[in-house]
């Protein structure tokens, strides 16, 4: 585990770009626009997972730079998805709760992002930026 501390760091950091991506654009819908946080979330996440993808490819997996970007974001999409379904329930689930989640939304967005990063972080080293994730370039 101590091996991957620096990979998993790297994971958390692009994670909290991705966060702030996805919580500024729902934020800036949700007070500019009146939508709710609900369906702001549907429209700041593909922004959000575009950055992580790229920044995770870039600099988190070294496989990740060997590997056919095409292929990859469709992977990196799935396992995206899953760990979307996790965050957004535990998201939804706090914010139709009412209290301190229903006022401050972005409170709910952090919970459910915490939940859902160790799902993500598994799927994205093993399915997505492994060695054996999918053939090598040709060169």
């Amino acid at each position: 585990m101590l091996r991957l501390a620096p990979e998993l760091l790297r994971f958390g950091v692009v994670g909290s770009i991705a966060f702030a991506v996805d919580g500024g654009v729902m934020q800036l819908l949700t007070s500019t626009t009146g939508v709710s946080p609900l369906l702001a979330r549907g429209i700041s996440f593909p922004a959000a997972l575009s950055v992580g993808w790229a920044l995770n490819r870039s600099w988190t997996f070294e496989a990740g730079r060997k590997r056919p970007a095409g292929s990859q974001y469709r992977r990196y999409v799935l396992v995206q998805i899953g760990g979307f379904l996790i965050n957004y329930a535990a998201f939804a689930a706090l914010v139709t709760s009412g209290g301190l989640w229903g006022k401050w939304p972005l409170l709910a967005l952090a919970a459910g992002a915490l939940i859902s990063m160790l799902f993500t972080y598994g799927c994205s080293r093993l399915f997505v930026f492994s060695e054996q994730a999918s053939p090598k370039r040709a060169d």
